[in-house]
């Protein structure tokens, strides 16, 4: 059993020296400190930027809402989303949506129709013709 013994070790490679070790990492780091630059470089960014042009508006929807009028439903009030007071016949509707499309300069002006109440498919069938 005697043979498979370790051989003792001398104190002196038990312990670590470190000291050594830990001077040279904080010089270092002292050198690091002291030979960098820790300031912006001045300098212009050379940026290309997008001409200013004038855009046209976003294009909201034009709510076109037919209610019924009169006791038997065959007249018509038709009135829109922007407008205080109702329209009085699709002629005068489709007017109103070309100026719309000449104010936001665009072919595609959308427009919702809806009908609030019993009006008459005539009526719809009208207005979504003059759009």
């Amino acid at each position: 059993m005697d043979e498979c013994k370790r051989p003792e070790r001398t104190p002196e490679f038990e312990r670590l020296r470190l000291t050594p070790m830990i001077d040279v990492t904080f010089l270092l780091l002292i050198f690091f400190l002291l030979a960098c630059r820790f300031q912006l470089s001045e300098g212009q960014i050379e940026a290309t930027l997008p001409k200013v042009v004038d855009d046209p508006p976003p294009v909201l929807p034009v709510l076109v809402t037919l209610r019924p009028a009169g006791g038997d439903g065959r007249g018509v009030v038709i009135e829109m989303s922007d407008r205080a007071e109702p329209i009085l016949d699709v002629a005068e509707l489709a007017g109103l949506l070309r100026r719309r499309i000449e104010v936001y300069r665009s072919d595609e002006v959308p427009v919702v129709i809806r009908s609030a109440g019993p009006v008459r498919w005539e009526h719809v069938v009208n207005a979504f013709n003059q759009g």
